[in-house]
């Protein structure tokens, strides 16, 4: 079962293993991202980063669709975690249909603009999250489990 679906840039560190890890009692780890599933170099630098009693899984954003039932209906608590919001956006396209999804961390970069302390979006991330919006997907932000949930559709225009 999906106990965390959540995008954040720096995908598996600190707030990951010690915050969102601990507070779900996460079995298994599973990146969405079609360019890390290309690279071998990325996966084994992800890999060094997961607890030794945590699986590990990578798929690219077609793998993860064709596969979505049964992630979903999994018995593992899963942590799922995307880099970025253009991936939301294909799997969507792809059929996939989206659980509540947590915005925990979006780095800052040229013309990003800050929607909490720790979301930056651009104007087609902004317009990517509206159009999920609408299409009924649920988005909070929330940098650690300890941290007060904002709805998304509270701040986008803020």
């Amino acid at each position: 079962m999906i106990k965390i679906f959540r995008v954040d840039t720096r995908l598996i560190h600190g707030q990951i293993v010690e915050g969102w890890m601990k507070f779900y009692r996460i079995d298994e780890i599973l990146i969405i991202d079609d360019y890390i599933f290309a690279s071998d170099f990325e996966l084994k630098i992800l890999r060094f980063s997961v607890p030794e009693n945590v699986d590990f899984e990578v798929l690219n954003s077609s793998q993860a669709a064709e596969r979505w039932e049964v992630i979903s209906k999994s018995s593992k608590r899963i942590l799922v975690l995307v880099q970025n919001i253009e991936i939301l956006k294909k799997l969507h396209a792809l059929g996939v249909r989206l659980p509540q999804v947590n915005l925990g961390l979006v780095n800052y970069a040229d013309s990003r603009l800050p929607v909490s302390r720790s979301v930056y979006l651009n104007e087609a991330e902004r317009r990517i999250l509206k159009e999920l919006l609408a299409a009924g997907v649920d988005f909070f932000i929330q940098p650690l489990p300890t941290d007060e949930k904002i709805s998304l559709g509270d701040v986008i225009d803020a």
